[in-house]
């Protein structure tokens, strides 16, 4: 994300708000931009260690 874009979602509580206020700027971009993180997501593996709840909130985001 570039510096502006950066500036502009600061004050953005969560990662569904960023998503929702790119999806409005840019339109289908962003549909493929949250479908690669929902796959790089699905994709990962939780380390050892980890709470589970740290995860769920991942998903929570999305």
């Amino acid at each position: 994300m570039s510096s502006v874009l950066q500036k502009q979602h600061e004050n953005f509580c969560t990662t569904k708000e960023i998503m929702k206020n790119l999806e409005d700027l840019l339109g289908g971009q962003v549909a493929l931009a949250r479908q690669s993180a929902i796959t790089n997501l699905m994709n990962s593996q939780q380390k050892i260690g980890t709470l589970v709840n740290i995860c769920l909130n991942l998903w929570n985001s999305l």
